[in-house]
């Protein structure tokens, strides 16, 4: 079982059912969302790991959901699951950091392969950001040292 939770927004139900259903066994917790304007309330209220998105979506599309979580400083590993294959939203997908693609309909080890490897990404992005509070937080408790040393001198 992979150790994430996972992000899945798309608006075709049946589609996240089976999804689901395939992936249940497989991370430890799944947050659906039918579009992308819910999908950045789920990613706001929870711990997510990873996100599989559908591009096309109704109330913000898939790649309009990645601008703004990127935009809020999320650097996520972040898939595109599409029935489209347009060269154009793809390259905008890249633009936006997409970890990788899925094409409609998914095959059920391959989807798990991206998801093993987007885990390891993950991983590495979370162990990056607790390395960077550590020095940030030791530069402070230095900093701070030094004052008080000026201050009682």
């Amino acid at each position: 079982m992979l150790e994430i939770n996972l992000l899945m927004a798309d608006d075709e139900e049946e589609l996240l059912e089976n999804l689901s259903y395939d992936l249940k066994k497989v991370v430890k917790k799944i947050v659906f969302a039918k579009n992308g304007a819910e999908a950045l309330m789920k990613l706001k209220e929870n711990k997510i790991d990873i996100v599989i998105t559908d591009i096309n979506m109704p109330q913000k599309n898939g790649l309009v959901f990645a601008k703004e979580a990127r935009a809020w400083g999320y650097n996520l590993p972040i898939i595109f699951l599409t029935a489209h294959g347009d060269d154009n939203l793809m390259k905008q997908a890249l633009s936006l950091d997409a970890f990788d693609f899925i094409d409609k309909p998914y095959e059920k080890d391959t989807l798990i392969d991206i998801l093993t490897e987007a885990s390891k990404e993950s991983l590495l992005q979370q162990e990056s950001i607790k390395s960077q509070a550590s020095e940030e937080s030791e530069f402070h408790k230095s900093y701070l040292s030094m004052l008080k040393s000026k201050v009682d001198s």
